[in-house]
């Protein structure tokens, strides 16, 4: 189950590779692309992040900025930011806390594979779920900026 479109985005704050973030300070950057995904050490994790990094400058261009999550600490996510080139930022969920308020956290202890557009209102403009590589996963989140 997801949270619904239209509704208020849960309120979070976390550590990322950028520093401690709270939500709003998020969204006063611009629409939020909020990837939650199992964990840095997969082939998976390499694949659904290696295309968010594809199409970040095109995310950015609109105003957008993306945020990935799961349960890996910073040190783990630096590694993957310089092994895999990614240039946006990634917070820390130990504890699956953000999962959880954003209904993503799945029976293994780990994240799963969704993903939410929050509109700069801060109410949930598109979800994910579950999140897939091809072209209609990225259809949808491009109809939740406005951009389809």
């Amino acid at each position: 189950m997801t949270l619904r479109v239209g509704q208020h985005a849960p309120d979070f704050d976390i550590e990322t590779t950028d520093g401690h973030r709270t939500l709003r300070q998020l969204l006063e950057m611009g629409a939020l692309i909020l990837v939650f995904y199992p964990d840095d050490t997969t082939a998976e994790a390499a694949s659904t992040l290696g295309v968010f990094r594809d199409q970040h400058e095109s995310f950015a261009n609109f105003s957008a900025h993306i945020l990935a999550v799961s349960t890996d600490d910073l040190k783990s996510h630096f590694r993957l930011l310089t092994s895999e080139s990614i240039l946006f930022s990634m917070g820390t969920d130990p504890d699956l806390d953000l999962a959880r308020k954003y209904e993503a956290a799945g029976d293994d202890g780990r994240a799963r594979r969704v993903v939410y557009v929050v509109g700069e209102d801060g109410r949930i403009s598109g979800a994910v779920d579950p999140f897939t590589t091809d072209q209609t996963s990225f259809g949808r989140i491009y109809d939740a900026l406005g951009l389809g």
